[in-house]
């Protein structure tokens, strides 16, 4: 005998799944669970007498010979199952399990367990009733949120795609994944929403929400997902505590936040974004302080606004007039600017708002009379996260950012965000040029990497962000020897260089209204370094990271200093817009072009952190 079973407090996807397994295996008996999550139950009882299932008491004891679990990795109790009975298991979750000699696997990291059994039913070119294929629907749209949760994969869209062929009604879907909180399930929500602890955690916004119930209530997932829905945090735990021991639910949307491994903590399992637990009898309040503490050991630090902001910021006081400043803000090109009165952040001035009153003969206005007020502002240890926020709440495109004394330090803007947007979600898979310390040594020799390396080193000890720019880093890409080494510091490079050359030795001469220097090594830098005697750069040039503007055609430019994105914004869109980050270490480098103004993996060869 073959039978086909899942897990208890079945949802669609294992419902879905017995029936799939049953098409592929036709002389196989789909036995249904005890538990079954309501609107599945109301599904089978409407169309039982066209679907195969038959439910534990029609079960009569036969010897099995066969079973295929699906959507579980785990064979309840059945009565002809033993220890050597022959295994299928047909799942979406990674393998957790060691397997037997009499077990098989099938599965792959999809939406739902109904996309891998689907993909079979297709591969073999069978037909499907509309029924059925509504019912695979259902558990393909409910396992992936319709489509929108994290783990969906393309894999899921075709297995749509084929069952919309077959017939499925959307409208059916949508009836039985859309049902209403019963009365209990309500009542649980208020009680929820009014016991729920808010933390930021890793930078993200996590809430634990807390019950105790003398009822068991059935489906507690559904009302989390209602709680979720509500408060939108980046994590959300639910514990509810019942005279049969206390049920804990966890979701998150970033995977920054495992909570699967949360979950196991109290013998539970999942996926990253979505699991659960049953916890036997204990203390709800022990319970939650143990929550919060597993919860600030797996999360994972959010990306912070200190690795996306642009250091150093132009901002326009709320008492000049439009007239005065419009000409500055097209000269220096930013989209928006910070107004401050008495030093205090009171709005942002858009370049749009400052062009359209000086367009309507409106120059003689204040800025306070047309900036966008309000102060809304960030730290350099926010997350991301708040980052979205602050944009979603105030409207601006640039988000001031302020240092621990409360004064302006940089800005954070919108084109960011993009940028992190097109790193963290890549289109297509691109090789990326590296460079590691063997090819430096390769390409320009021992002392010139040497030199890079220390001035790496020492960048990193002091705090400072530095770049390496121009020729010589096209030429490491192509292979070609370049003595030629420029830097770029975000900050003052006269004084850095002139920190080198304490260090290391050497002699420094510098131009002060440019913010350059060059350091030139000498014998006492050959001796603290270990260098040859020969193949040295004669020099080594340092640039503060600036922006620059013209007055008029044959003019010296007018330099402020800003940041590594400003400074390869003004350069040519060739040899001299490729940087290489070679401070602080690996987690916060980045090769970039302003051409293409796409950000890549770091190449430094000192990054070693």
């Amino acid at each position: 005998m073959h039978v086909i079973l899942t897990h208890e407090n079945a949802d669609f996807d294992a419902i879905a799944s017995l029936l799939g397994a049953h098409k592929l295996y036709p002389e196989a008996l789909p036995v249904l669970p005890d538990r079954i999550n309501a609107n599945a139950a109301a599904f089978i009882n409407l169309y039982k007498s066209a679907l195969p299932f038959v439910t534990r008491k029609q079960w009569r004891r036969r010897k099995i010979d066969q079973v295929t679990l699906v959507d579980t990795q785990k064979a309840p109790s059945l009565r002809g199952v033993t220890d050597k009975t022959q295994t299928l298991i047909i799942d979406h979750h990674p393998l957790t399990i060691e397997l037997r000699p009499e077990d098989s696997f099938y599965g792959e990291v999809t939406g739902a367990t109904v996309t891998l059994i689907v993909e079979r039913i297709a591969a073999r070119e069978m037909l499907l009733s509309t029924l059925e294929a509504t019912l695979l629907a259902l558990g393909l749209y409910e396992d992936t949120g319709s489509f929108t949760y994290g783990r969906t994969t393309v894999r899921d869209f075709h297995a749509g795609a084929w069952l919309m062929r077959q017939g499925a009604d959307l409208d059916t879907v949508r009836r039985f994944l859309d049902v209403p909180l019963t009365d209990e399930q309500h009542e649980l929500f208020e009680m929820l929403l009014r016991n729920t602890e808010h933390r930021t955690v890793a930078g993200y916004t996590v809430s634990v929400a807390t019950a105790h119930v003398d009822t068991y209530i059935a489906e507690i997932s559904r009302v989390a997902h209602r709680i979720g829905a509500t408060l939108e945090p980046a994590a959300l735990f639910i514990l509810v505590q019942t005279p049969k021991g206390t049920h804990l639910i966890c979701r998150s949307s970033t995977d920054d936040i495992d909570v699967s491994e949360i979950a196991k903590t109290f013998h539970g399992g999942g996926h990253k974004r979505a699991a659960a637990a049953t916890i036997g009898e204990g203390d709800l309040e022990a319970l939650i302080a143990t929550l919060w503490e597993v919860i600030e050991r797996v999360a994972l630090p959010a990306v912070r606004v200190s690795q996306l902001m642009s250091h150093g910021v132009q901002t326009v006081n709320a008492q000049s007039r439009v007239r005065e400043v419009v000409q500055q803000l097209r000269r220096i090109g930013h989209e928006g600017y910070p107004v401050v009165e008495s030093g205090q952040l009171v709005g942002l001035l858009t370049r749009r708002d400052a062009d359209r009153a000086s367009e309507h003969g409106l120059g003689d206005l204040l800025v306070r009379d047309i900036m966008q007020t309000g102060t809304s502002a960030l730290t350099p240890d926010d997350s991301i996260y708040a980052l979205e926020q602050a944009m979603l709440q105030s409207g601006w495109g640039q988000i001031p950012v302020m240092g621990s004394n409360q004064r302006l330090i940089g800005i954070v803007t919108r084109t960011d965000l993009i940028k992190h947007w097109a790193q963290t979600h890549p289109q297509h898979v691109e090789v990326t040029p590296r460079i590691d310390v063997s090819q430096i040594q390769q390409v320009l020799g021992e002392n010139a990497a040497q030199l890079i390396l220390a001035v790496g080193e020492l960048a990193q000890t002091r705090g400072q962000e530095v770049y390496m720019v121009g020729g010589c880093v096209r030429d490491l890409l192509l292979r070609r020897r370049n003595l030629d080494i420029d830097f770029v510091v975000e900050g003052d490079a006269i004084r850095f260089a002139e920190a080198v050359a304490a260090t290391y030795g050497g002699d420094t001469s510098s131009f002060r209204p440019f913010g350059t220097a060059k350091w030139s090594p000498d014998d006492s830098t050959h001796a603290r370094l270990g260098l040859k005697h020969n193949d040295t750069p004669e020099h080594i040039d340092f640039a503060s990271a600036r922006n620059e503007f013209y007055e008029h055609p044959t003019a010296l430019p007018t330099v402020y200093s800003g940041s590594i994105k400003l400074d390869l914004q003004r350069r040519d869109f060739t040899i001299n817009a490729l940087a290489v980050q070679i401070s602080p270490g690996l987690a916060a480098s980045w090769i970039t072009t302003a051409a293409c103004a796409t950000w890549k993996p770091c190449i430094c060869a000192s990054c070693t952190a």
